[in-house]
């Protein structure tokens, strides 16, 4: 049986009129078929186009817990919560990964907690190369692609 990891939520809307209750019932969902624990839970509301880390408090009081050892797995409902830009999602995902810190993100499938999903998010040099360089690498497969 998979160890029982204590998880941290992580939830953001854009206007003052959003709920983020949507979001905290799916992610609370799914850590329970996780058999995670929620240990806290960290709310940016009515941020509207984040581009700095001093308009998003609680990602910031989120990633300083996440140094600190205060849980394994970050949960969040999809990437675009996380992160604006290409740019500011990867120095996110960055920090986590320096603190040993997994990423579950509900929308996208995605959770590095397993071997199909560490690479997806953590394997360089997606994310060790400069945001330039994903941002076009990026392009490139999307100009690719046949969807």
């Amino acid at each position: 049986m998979a160890k029982a990891l204590r998880a941290a939520i992580y939830l953001r809307v854009g206007t003052g009129e959003q709920s983020v209750e949507n979001q905290r019932r799916d992610l609370e969902a799914a850590a329970t078929r996780r058999g995670w624990t929620i240990v806290r839970s960290y709310t940016d509301q009515g941020v509207c186009e984040p581009k700095e880390r001093d308009k998003r408090p609680s990602l910031d009081a989120m990633l300083r817990e996440a140094a600190r050892g205060k849980f394994e797995v970050v949960m969040c409902w999809a990437a675009d919560r996380m992160g604006q830009s290409l740019a500011e999602l990867a120095g996110t995902l960055q920090e986590l990964h320096g603190a040993k810190v997994d990423l579950f993100l509900y929308r996208q499938a995605v959770a590095t907690t397993t071997s199909a999903g560490r690479p997806w998010l953590f394997s360089p040099p997606a994310w060790q190369s400069s945001a330039p360089a994903a941002a076009v690498s990026l392009t490139a497969t999307r100009r690719a692609s046949p969807v």
